[in-house]
């Protein structure tokens, strides 16, 4: 008997539910492609586990209204109720989930719901991706879902109904200080988002939060009503905005040495944090790029013929400084609200400088022309992930 089988005989077992779930039998075919499952290694099945979404919401065995228990996707506390243990069956290679709470098992009930169960109900665990797999019911054509936000987990039609990415995607971690910080911050990138650029995993209600996992600083400002400046980012940390629905942010890095900048315009989820973990997709240049005339847009202001208009059509604040030819006609630079529009006294052409947060955030040069209003509009692609 090994340590994990000890474990299981010690825990208190559950009530009987009023029906046995569904189980296939053990001579079901094993119809998944053996190379996409799970690698059923004993040191890999030894000890808890956690299994989380691609959101960083873990499957919990909670309470219910109606006085029993039920799965649930939850936020990650790393309590017992939390955790599960991995038993596999060695006839089929299939695994059943025993609760570390109270030696329930995952199952699937007669009515094709979600229930604890005290005897074991084995399901398949295929593989989605490097990190990633689908927990599905074998014998049919059903897969284990744990919503976000929060909520009762349930099942679905699989892959050959809906395709593979319109299932949940689960990773499964041991229980070591290195994963349970992981899913604390949500910094699961690593597992769930291999090399992809950003990913978003949830949060609290109203709030857009930005997590920096690079080595160097980043800056951010988002959208909507509220606060619209540019923040540091550090790395390892992260930055939170109050927004009640979703916005955009920009990212931008500052000016190297060698004067390369990079910055992007990404889509950020209220209630969901952002997660930057490289910049393969940020928009990169040297120096300052100049945007020529017949490339800008103006609108004429007949009623301010000396006078030169910059106007915010960004959904951030903008720094904008307007160069002149003349003596004691300052170039200070100065804070542009989203949708508002600021006036320089000049009597001929001059240059103007414009920068989302002032010197980090893309600056680019324009052409300011007396009598005109200079719409700043963004120069950059959306990243939508």
């Amino acid at each position: 008997m090994d340590s994990t089988d000890s474990l299981l005989m010690n825990l208190p077992k559950v009530l009987a539910i009023e029906a046995a779930p569904y189980q296939p039998s053990r001579t079901d075919p094993v119809t998944t492609d053996p190379a996409n499952r799970w690698s059923y290694s004993q040191d890999r099945l030894h000890g808890p586990r956690f299994v989380s979404n691609r959101e960083g919401l873990v499957l919990e065995n909670s309470p219910n209204t109606g006085g029993g228990r039920s799965v649930v996707s939850s936020k990650f506390s790393g309590e017992r109720v939390q955790q599960w243990l991995f038993q596999r069956d060695s006839v089929t290679g299939h695994v059943a989930l025993a609760s570390l709470h109270d030696g329930s098992y995952l199952a699937l009930g007669p009515t094709r719901t979600i229930v604890l169960a005290d005897s074991p109900y084995h399901w398949s665990l295929e593989r989605a991706g490097a990190e990633n797999y689908h927990i599905c019911s074998p014998g049919t054509n059903l897969s284990l879902t744990a919503p976000t936000p929060p909520g009762a987990c349930s099942v679905n039609a699989g892959h050959q109904v809906l395709g593979a990415e319109a299932q949940t995607r689960f990773i499964i971690l041991k229980d070591r200080s290195g994963n349970r910080q992981a899913l604390k911050e949500g910094s699961i990138g690593r597992f769930a988002y291999p090399g992809e650029p950003v990913y978003y995993t949830y949060a609290s209600a109203s709030i857009i939060a930005v997590h920096n996992h690079l080595s160097t600083k980043l800056y951010g400002a988002v959208s909507g009503p509220g606060n619209n400046a540019q923040w540091s980012i550090n790395p390892g940390a992260e930055e939170r905005w109050v927004r009640l629905g979703d916005q955009r942010i920009h990212i931008s890095t500052p000016i190297s040495d060698t004067g390369e900048q990079s910055a992007q315009v990404y889509e950020c989820r209220s209630g969901m944090k952002l997660h930057i973990q490289n910049l393969e997709k940020q928009v990169k240049w040297h120096g300052i790029s100049f945007v020529p005339v017949d490339e800008a847009e103006y609108t004429a202001n007949p009623g301010k013929l000396n006078s030169i208009g910059v106007r915010n059509d960004l959904d951030f604040d903008i720094f904008v400084s307007v160069f002149s030819t003349i003596q004691n006609k300052g170039a200070d630079q100065y804070k542009i609200k989203p949708n508002a529009t600021k006036f320089w006294s000049r009597c001929s052409p001059e240059s103007v400088f414009v920068g989302v947060g002032s010197a980090p955030g893309s600056p680019q040069a324009y052409i300011g022309r007396p009598g005109f209003i200079l719409h700043i509009k963004d120069w950059r692609p959306s990243e939508a992930d």
